[in-house]
């Protein structure tokens, strides 16, 4: 029987969460009778040398190996690849970057590259490496020829019926790397119910790759039951690019699905301020929704207008006002740093976030303007910047930023090697807004939880400035024990 090992976006941050791009190639190929084998090599409870990564590859001698890159930490995973091609076992890559420079990737020791959505056509890659089609005959993907020049065969068109797509093989991660713990299995509550988004934001790469399409209410309530089921958990992470869509019929649909088999689940989701009413919401909240994030962005007028957010500070507050109205608590995303925005314009987020304080959770951490190769954000200042491919320069990795503090306070990397070149004005007023977000997520705990978190805050910073190393070695085995000592979000 054909093999392949599929291994999880390399990071050299532990990940908690089994990725569910992966999960669902799993299934489609255990389906066409392929024996698979999922690599995590940074967990919470793992962490494999690219030496450990040959090993296992070696001793289970794949027909191929599948693995998803990011942008973010693409050199970091060319460097892991340049090691993995000396196996001589072919290497596909796919996922957003690979599918938006696909010849660069090709040309980092990746033999085929997919774009697109990979389901369908990591089957095809099987009877291709089966001997039963050829390479030319695949559509979505990228490759070199016998010369040595790269070729794109034709686009792939998105999968039209999502509901024909196997459940995620989320019980390939059921083992020692992800599960130590009976509250481990919380992390596989984490599911999608569409895919795609039909928004223009031009900092956003969703649009580019996948056409908007979702899920059947029915096929998703079987997929909550599988795992309610399966885990005996009751705690779901809804996580669409877009899970409140124009048309809400689907949700409301699916809550009452939840409503009608008493299922007594909990749940969080992202939503588009746009299509939020309150009667959705109180929908939402009596089918079980305890959280929703919202992306706001910007309270700036002229800032939501360029990245094309069509929205205004009225109605911010008034859908901010009507979650908490229905009895659902808001987080919000904010992302600073664009590279119009003047200090005061910062300075007025700052007030802007003291003026919803009321009706707001948590403001998210993450945040400093990062611009995706293909998104209108990219392509319109990398000249004027001079950032073009900053992914390959090694001073650029920005990989979610290793540290702790940064995980639980607000990250914070981006600010000693900016991408859009901030004067030390606009640095020290997001260092405010910084300061201020800390302040804000830590105000529900008690006096001894928030004197716990700024002692850890503080020597984390520190030891980040002067041994690194140690910060790293010292303190990512206990993030994930704190996330769950203070309760913050961990899938």
């Amino acid at each position: 029987m054909p093999k392949s090992i599929l291994i999880s976006p390399f990071s050299q941050i532990k990940d908690s969460s089994p990725a569910l791009g992966v999960a669902y190639l799993a299934a489609m190929l255990e389906k066409e009778g392929c024996i698979v084998k999922i690599l995590s090599p940074f967990t919470e409870y793992q962490n494999l040398s690219v030496e450990d990564i040959k090993k296992e590859i070696q001793f289970f001698s794949p027909d191929f190996i599948g693995i998803s890159l990011y942008t973010q930490n693409v050199l970091f995973s060319y460097r892991m690849l340049k090691e993995l091609k000396k196996l001589k076992i072919p290497i596909v890559a796919g996922g957003y970057h690979p599918s938006i420079v696909p010849h660069e990737v090709l040309d980092n020791n990746v033999d085929i590259v997919v774009r697109g959505e990979g389901e369908e056509t990591i089957v095809d890659l099987l009877k291709y490496f089966s001997g039963k089609i050829n390479i030319k005959d695949i559509p979505g993907i990228s490759y070199k020829d016998k010369s040595g020049d790269c070729c794109d065969n034709p686009d792939r068109p998105p999968i039209v019926d999502l509901d024909s797509i196997s459940f995620p093989a989320k019980y390939l991660y059921e083992n020692d790397d992800h599960v130590k713990h009976k509250r481990d299995y919380r992390k596989f509550g984490r599911l999608i119910t569409s895919r795609g988004c039909p928004m223009n934001c031009t900092y956003c790469c969703n649009r580019l790759l996948h056409k908007y399409r979702c899920r059947s209410p029915h096929n998703v309530l079987e997929e909550i039951l599988f795992i309610k089921q399966r885990y005996d958990i009751i705690d779901f992470l809804f996580f669409d690019a877009l899970f409140t869509p124009a048309n809400p019929e689907n949700i409301i649909t699916l809550c009452d699905l939840i409503i009608q088999e008493r299922l007594k689940i909990k749940w969080r989701c992202t939503a588009r301020l746009e299509f939020v009413t309150p009667e959705l919401l109180f929908k939402m909240k009596e089918a079980g929704c305890y959280l929703v994030n919202y992306g706001i962005q910007s309270s700036n007028p002229q800032t939501l207008k360029r990245i094309k957010r069509h929205t205004d500070i009225g109605f911010i507050k008034q859908v901010l006002k009507w979650t908490k109205d229905a009895g659902i608590k808001a987080d919000v995303d904010f992302m600073w740093g664009f590279p119009w925005e003047s200090k005061d314009d910062i300075s007025k987020n700052i007030e802007f976030l003291k003026e919803i304080y009321p009706y707001i959770n948590l403001i998210m951490m993450e945040g400093i303007v990062l611009p995706f190769p293909g998104t209108e954000l990219y392509e319109n200042y990398k000249d004027q910047y001079g950032f073009e491919e900053w992914w390959l320069n090694p001073a650029k990795q920005y990989d979610y930023n290793p540290y702790l503090y940064q995980s639980i306070s607000f990250k914070d990397g981006l600010l000693s090697d900016p991408i859009f070149n901030y004067s030390l004005a606009i640095k020290k007023e997001i260092k405010k807004a910084a300061r201020y977000i800390t302040k804000n997520n830590m105000k529900n705990y008690s006096f001894k939880r928030k004197l716990v978190f700024i002692i850890i805050i503080r020597i984390s910073k520190l030891l980040s400035r002067i041994a690194p190393s140690i910060e790293i070695n010292l303190f990512q085995p206990v993030l994930f024990k704190i996330r769950y000592i203070f309760k913050r979000p961990i899938f």
